[in-house]
């Protein structure tokens, strides 16, 4: 005996992807001026920092990529877009 079962198959609707804990959308939120983060540009994790920047007379907010270690020398550009940011974690010596 054969039967056939009739099954309404529907795709689900596609998911969002996970973001680990911790990463902040820079649509949502943006860190505090001056403070050294972690931050995902063109894909990949780096240091960066946003800081005001004068020029002309006018102030601006710009990100900076930090390229020395966690609190080293950065490079300011207005040209900097990161996607996702988050708090530099404290190392495990002063947890």
């Amino acid at each position: 005996m054969e039967t056939k079962t009739s099954l309404n198959h529907q795709t689900p609707p596609a998911a969002k992807p996970l973001l680990a804990a911790g990463w902040i959308s820079v649509s949502e939120k943006l860190p505090e001026h001056e403070n050294n983060v972690l931050a995902v540009l063109d894909g990949k994790v780096c240091i960066m920092n946003y800081f005001s920047f004068q020029e002309n007379g006018e102030i601006s907010m710009v990100w900076g990529y930090v390229y020395d270690g966690i609190n080293g020398d950065g490079i300011f550009d207005d040209n900097y877009y990161p996607t996702h940011w988050m708090e530099i974690p404290c190392p495990p010596a002063c947890s």
